[in-house]
């Protein structure tokens, strides 16, 4: 059984999520998570609009790799419990892994953090899976 579910786990198509996150300010902040060994996520991040952060102006659409190894933000770390979850809940924990229901099993639109409605801070995400399908 423990084979079976290691070759199973082996064989599972490539997913993922990315998240838009607007700052308060000019910046923006574009994250693309991948999962990786079936349980570990990887991220690539790209920055806009961020000077300090070694931006070549503060255009929030130009958008440059960031070199340093970030994580996310607080508030992006929200998204990345809900996947974390997610990703638990439909592929690591039940007999047959459900692809397709992780990749429905979206977290609620809007704002994260103690907003009432969405403002500056705001954010979206998308999920991804190597069969081409998505989620937003």
């Amino acid at each position: 059984m423990c084979l079976k579910r290691v070759q199973s786990l082996t064989l599972r198509p490539a997913a993922g999520w990315v998240v838009l996150h607007r700052g308060a300010d000019t910046g923006a902040c574009l994250l693309a998570y991948t999962w990786m060994w079936d349980n570990a996520v990887q991220v690539h991040i790209a920055v806009a609009g961020q000077p300090a952060l070694d931006c070549p102006d503060d255009d929030p659409t130009h958008f440059v790799e960031l070199g340093r190894r970030e994580v996310g933000c607080v508030w992006e770390l929200a998204v990345l419990e809900h996947e974390r979850a997610a990703w638990v809940r439909h592929l690591l924990t039940p007999d047959d892994p459900d692809l397709a229901g992780y990749l429905r099993d979206a977290r609620a639109e809007g704002p994260v953090g103690p907003w009432v409605s969405p403002g500056p801070r705001s954010g979206s995400s998308t999920r991804w899976a190597s069969s081409g399908r998505s989620t937003g």
